[in-house]
């Protein structure tokens, strides 16, 4: 009987190994794919003569490009009214809170 158990435990540990490699080489691919989206909206976005933010719900800067780092030095993870209009709470009549 232990040598039953032993050959099953073999062909489990198999069977998981290759699962494993397989769930590896999945994730590395989509990952290389979600890597090439990013770099492709970053130069299309990057391209646009103009300052280019975007914001979550908090009005905080999760991205900028080039522009806007150009014209308003590094803003990533700041609020957006502090960042641009030097406020210390939104703006009265704020064009994010209106687009989302």
């Amino acid at each position: 009987m232990p040598s039953f158990l032993n050959e099953k435990r073999q062909i489990l540990e198999d069977k998981l190994k290759a699962y494993s490699k397989t769930l590896e080489q999945r994730v590395e691919e989509r990952t290389g794919k979600l890597r090439e989206a990013q770099e492709k909206q970053r130069a299309i976005l990057d391209g646009i003569g103009d300052a280019v933010i975007v914001l979550d719900r908090d009005r905080i800067i999760t991205w900028a490009n080039e522009i806007a780092v150009n014209q308003y030095g590094t803003v990533s993870g700041r609020k957006c009214y502090e960042t641009y209009k030097w406020l210390k709470e939104p703006c009265p009549d704020c064009i994010a809170e209106k687009r989302m």
